[in-house]
Formats: structure tokens, sequence, C-alpha cells
């Protein structure tokens, strides 16, 4: 068992590293977007990002997610190869013809999203470059497949390097503003896309077969627009805000969401590129699968709760050190968007009943009543709560989610969870949050290290109330006197 759960987590801990790095050079560029771009100027670039992100939901037909769950479904490598040779050739033709469809429709867009066309020339930009994310969308996810976690990384850090080196060039070197971020975004996607097509096609040559494209497009179908409808729920509200709002209220926003997303990014992110193709693997071949089930899921809750404290408690400290005094307000959205990505996160978990039994449309009921849900409290929110109605909306509706896939995936693969260790977890975590809260000290070290006691003193609580069993408390010793060269 601890051998199993060390393999994912291996691979796990790789993504993790390739995605801390990857903010600790982001984080260098916040000081540099908040003072160079004003907040209206944020809020633009947000929905920039978020047309081309609904816009590769919809235009990728969700073929990476088909690749991840038929490729272990063939057992030998030439119909392997055949899977990805298809699901790449589609996605790239679907690219090209979209490209075209899309820059002679910039003008009907600009005016869709901001209710006017002077921002349809920053349309090109975002086109092109959605064109190449399509295809290396398929690219990631083959390198996910294959365990190359450390390929997947050096390429993924590779690109950020590449596009942040061109962000610092084009805004504070040449005062292009918005225009260099996409620049910058054209050149390093561009890049990469050739860089990782030309990997593949090494590898699996070029063997389409046509005869494939419905089993996929049968599975996609019901992913595709609950895809649109996880759009909503997660980014929809940027829209609301500039509707029932302004560009100000979307651009603090943004960036507070940025932040609470990092839990996404350092946890759930990392834990899925390992997890989603390996579940299958556990549920088809592994004896343990139901252990693991129910351990990887405790575990999981664990770390969730303790990076999420990491974030919510220290947020504010960070904002004051690194951002404009405009900017400040967006430690209020933090904790509740954090709340609300740990409970997404558990959503794509919990639901391996569905994912196993591929009853897709269940995905597409569980979206669309989340989505109507965000957007009703949205519209009820915002204007009297302003964006923090939108913090409080992300964090209920994304707690939607999770709650209505464990029922109904209990009902095609029951997992006994270990509720009382998961309790334990949570209402410790809500506690030392709340005392964390009331802290607040004039002397900004002081302020600091007062609450990095209160957050290492989670595990210590843990410890005290009795959550870890006796042979996880002998791991981790074990693992302590390894590291510190106290091992007999």
């Amino acid at each position: 068992m601890i051998a199993d759960l060390k393999n994912i987590a291996k691979h796990t801990s790789i993504y993790t590293l390739g995605n801390i790095l990857t903010k600790v050079v982001g984080f260098f560029m916040i000081p540099i977007y908040t003072h160079y771009l004003s907040t209206a100027d944020y809020g633009i670039l947000e929905l920039l990002t978020l047309t081309s992100t609904i816009l590769a939901m919809i235009l990728g037909l969700r073929l990476p997610s088909a690749l991840v769950r038929f490729y272990h479904e063939f057992e030998n490598m030439k119909d392997k190869n055949s899977l990805v040779s298809t699901v790449l050739i589609t996605v790239m033709v679907i690219s090209v013809g979209a490209l075209c469809f899309l820059l002679a429709g910039r003008e009907f867009i600009s005016r869709w999203v901001f209710g006017s066309d002077e921002y349809s020339r920053y349309f090109t930009f975002i086109f092109v470059s959605l064109a190449f994310e399509l295809c290396n969308a398929v690219s990631y996810t083959y390198l996910r497949i294959l365990e190359k976690s450390g390929y997947f990384t050096v390429v993924s850090l590779l690109q950020l390097v590449l596009g942040l080196s061109l962000n610092i060039y084009f805004i504070v070197g040449l005062g292009w503003g918005i225009w260099g971020i996409l620049m910058s975004m054209v050149i390093s996607n561009g890049f990469i896309c050739l860089l990782l097509i030309g990997y593949m096609l090494l590898k699996v040559k070029f063997h389409p077969d046509i005869s494939q494209i419905p089993m996929l497009l049968k599975y996609t179908a019901p992913l595709i627009l609950s895809g649109f409808f996880i759009f909503i729920l997660n980014m929809g509200d940027r829209f609301l805000l500039n509707r029932l709002a302004d560009l100000n209220a979307v651009g603090i926003y943004s960036l507070g969401y940025k932040f609470g997303m990092m839990l996404n990014i350092f946890v759930g992110d990392p834990f899925h590129l390992t997890w989603a193709p390996k579940r299958v693997e556990i549920y088809k071949r592994w004896t343990n699968k139901d252990e693991v089930f129910r351990q990887v899921t405790t575990y999981l809750i664990l770390i969730l709760a303790f990076v999420g404290l990491i974030i919510s408690i220290l947020i504010k400290d960070v904002l004051i050190f690194i951002a404009t005094p405009e900017f400040l307000p967006a430690y209020r959205v933090v904790p509740f968007v954090v709340l609300g990505y740990a409970l997404y996160i558990l959503y794509y978990v919990v639901d391996i009943g569905i994912f196993m039994n591929n009853k897709n449309f269940w995905y597409l009921v569980i979206s669309s009543l989340a989505a109507t849900l965000n957007i009703g409290l949205n519209f009820l929110l915002i204007p009297r709560l302003g964006f923090m109605g939108a913090a409080i909306s992300t964090a209920v509706s994304f707690a939607f989610c999770p709650v209505m896939a464990f029922f109904i995936s209990q009902r095609y693969y029951p997992v006994s969870y270990d509720f009382a260790r998961i309790l334990k977890i949570i209402l410790s975590a809500l506690a030392i949050y709340w005392i964390s809260s009331q802290i607040s000290i004039s002397l900004p070290l002081l302020d600091i290290l007062v609450k990095l006691v209160m957050i290492i003193s989670y595990p210590i609580t843990l410890y005290l109330i009795g959550f870890f069993e006796p042979k996880e408390i002998f791991f981790i010793k074990g693992r302590l006197f390894q590291r510190f060269g106290l091992a007999s």
C-alpha cells in the first residue's frame, strides 16, 4: 500500500516542484504587472485571457480527456500510438480552421466581451496563441500518460521562462503594456508547440485512425457542454463583475483570485496530472484499489487544508509587500477562493464511480446546476458586496460540485471514506484560521512570525487529537530519522 502511494506521490511531487518553480518566477512578475498596469488594464487582460479559455474548452472538444481515458484500454503499442496520432491531428485541423473563423469575427467578439469593438485588435494575438495552446494541450497530456513528469516539468518551465523574459522586455524595456504580454504569449506558445509536436510525431509517427473519432466524440460530447458550464463556474464572475461593477473591481478580484488559485497550482494541478491517468490503471488492475482511493482522499484533504491555511493566513502580508495600495483589498478575496478550490479539487477525486463507468452525463448535470447557482448568487451578491459577492459565490457554488458528485458516484462504485479523520482535518484547520484572523500586530515581521507559529501548530494539533495512525507515525519518524542521518 505504501509503495503504491509512493509511486503516485513521486510524480505528483515532481509536478509540484515544477509548479512551485513556476510560481516563484511568476511571483516576481506581480510587482511589474501591478506597477506597469492599472487595475483597469489588469481587468482587460483578465477578460481577454478568459475568452481564450472558454474557446479552448469548446474547440478542443475535450479530446485530451478522451486520450487519458482510452489510452490504457488498448493493449498493443500500435493501437495506442494510433490513438495519440488521431487526437493530435484532429486538434491541429480544428485549430487552423477555428483561427480563420475567429479572426474574421474578432470585432463581434470584442463587442460581446467588452461592449465595444475597440479591443478587437487584441483578439488577433489571443486567437493565434489559442491555436498553439490547443495543440500543446494534447502534447502535455501525452507526457502525463507516459509518466514523463520530468520532461513535462522541464518543458513547462522553458515555456514560462521564455514567456516571462519576453514580458519583461516588452513591458519594462519597450513599454508596450498589454500588447507586450500578448506578443510574448504568441511567441512562447508557438515555440513550445513546434517543440512538442515534433517530439510526439517522432514517438508515435503519423498513424491516425479516423474510425476512432466517433468513439472519442461519444465520450467527450457531454464533457464539451459540461466544460462550458465549468468555465462559467470558474471564470464567469469576471464578466459579471465588469457588467455589474467596473473594470477596477475585475482587476482587484482577479489578483486575489490568482493567489487563491495557488492552492490549485501547488496541490490540485500536480495531483491531477498524476491522478487522472493513474486512477484508470488503479481501477482496472490494482487489487487494493478500494484502500488506495480511501487513503488518497484523506491525504489529499490533509494537504489541501495545510497549504490552504498557509495561503489564507499570510496573503495580506504578502500583498502589502509586493503590490501597490490600490490592489491591497484583493487579500479579502483569497480565503473564499482557497476554500472553493479545495472543494473543487475534491470533485475530481470523489467522482470515481461516475468516471470509471463512463456516466459523463452526470458531469453535465452537476456543472450546469453549479453554474446556474453561481450566476444567481453573483447577480444577488455583486450589487450589494462588489467583488466580495463574487468571492462568496465562488465558495458556495464550488462546494456544490463535490457534494453532489459524492452521492451520485457512490451509486456506481461505493468507497468507504474515513469521515472521522476528515472531520478532524477540517475542524482543526477552521479553528486555526479563525484564531489567526484575530491576530493583528503593528510590527510586520512580528505579525508574520506569529502567523507562521499558528501554521506550524496545525500538524501538531492533528497529532495531539489523534489524527495520525500508528503506521503513519512510524513511517514519518522513519523518514525524519533518515533525513537527518539518525537511522540505525
